[in-house]
């Protein structure tokens, strides 16, 4: 299945793509249901966070196949198929890197990031949704956070709705992958874009921060964290940071 038979709705401004999506998503909506728009005036991130919305960027949520791995899963599994939808377009296809558990880097900076959440309709069939964002002509200026665009990289954007085609396409190809060979290929694979086993992290959970070395994912894509006194501290939420 390619994104051509992928249903994409588009509109020229929604509060939230992903909102829409996961009302299409309650009503029936089946996999590869897709809504596009141009801007969105309440587009949100991890921990309710307003993401940066303006027209030429890429707001894309997308109805996923949500029996190929539980939802933490399916957030690696879509931040990986938007990282390789993106790749082609930057000088080195190696340039990109995914930061655990939903963040698209370039340079050591954000382009983009991946939100995906989960439910069941009445009947109790279960649905999940990813929204993905992408800085495509512009990125926000937040200090403890630097971003960064495609355009700002020197590189032409492609069109929100050709860039949100491969993107589709991708998530289509590794969820077949997921349900054909188990969830552990997507940690494989995920692996292989993610800073290298060692690099000095922090991490801000819920009871206070830890520091640490990267020390990749287990097989259910928790987050390990190396601690100076010899133990593994496995993270299933929190938010990382380059540096110990």
């Amino acid at each position: 299945m390619t994104a051509t038979r992928a249903r994409i709705e588009r509109h020229a401004s929604l509060p939230s793509t992903s909102d829409r999506a996961m009302a299409l998503a309650e009503a029936g909506e089946g996999a590869w249901t897709a809504v596009l728009a141009d801007e969105q005036t309440a587009g949100r991130g991890r921990h309710g966070r307003r993401w940066l919305s303006p027209r030429g960027n890429l707001h894309l949520s997308v109805v996923l196949d949500a029996g190929a791995a539980a939802p933490g899963g399916l957030g690696l599994l879509a931040g990986l198929a938007a990282g390789e939808a993106i790749a082609p377009l930057l000088p080195d296809d190696a340039a990109f890197r995914l930061k655990w558990p939903n963040d698209l880097m370039v340079a050591g900076r954000k382009l983009g990031g991946v939100l995906v959440e989960a439910g069941r309709r009445r009947d109790g069939a279960p649905w999940a949704v990813a929204g993905i964002g992408v800085n495509l002509v512009a990125h926000p200026d937040e200090a403890d956070r630097p971003a960064i665009s495609l355009a700002a990289l020197g590189i032409v954007p492609p069109a929100p709705q050709t860039l949100a085609a491969a993107i589709i396409d991708r998530l289509i190809a590794w969820s077949a992958r997921a349900r054909s060979d188990g969830f552990a290929a997507i940690v494989a694979a995920w692996q292989r874009h993610a800073q290298a086993p060692g690099t000095p992290v922090s991490v801000r959970l819920p009871t206070g921060p830890i520091a640490g070395r990267y020390a990749g994912l287990d097989n259910d894509g928790a987050l390990l964290v190396a601690l100076e006194d010899g133990r593994t501290r496995r993270v299933v939420t929190g938010e990382v940071f380059a540096g110990g």
